[in-house]
């Protein structure tokens, strides 16, 4: 979209974490689908097709919602988030995430700029309520 010079300038910028801010090589994947080992849902079945097209579907969402939508129980939900956050931070904890080229420079620039930059997400921050 081109800005006009009669538009008011911009006062924040708002970019998701994993695919435009950091790389993540396809980490969140990977946890997804240790997740669905974990509560059994065995690899190469009908049911795992359908539950990987729900997360390819409802990336950007609240993981913790993706998973009630995939597991009627709630306690299953609640086991699958937890071995997704599991095998997601022993990824990160591998060192498997990386910024983009150019991320971190555009967001300095913006804040120089007098922007305020916001960066979200769909992983649980652990000191939420």
């Amino acid at each position: 979209m081109i800005r006009s010079v009669l538009d008011p300038p911009l006062e924040m910028v708002c970019l998701d974490l994993a695919g435009t801010t950091v790389a993540d090589g396809g980490l969140v994947d990977r946890a997804f689908s240790a997740a669905l080992d974990t509560l059994g849902v065995p690899a190469g079945s009908g049911r795992r097709h359908e539950m990987d097209d729900v997360v390819r579907r409802t990336m950007g969402r609240s993981k913790a919602e993706v998973f009630a939508q995939l597991f009627a129980d709630e306690g299953d939900a609640a086991r699958a988030n937890a071995a997704f956050e599991s095998a997601f931070d022993a990824l990160v904890a591998a060192g498997e995430i990386r910024p983009l080229p150019g991320a971190e420079e555009a967001m300095t620039a913006a804040t120089a700029r007098g922007m305020k930059v916001v960066v979200t997400t769909g992983f649980i921050y652990e000191g939420a309520q």
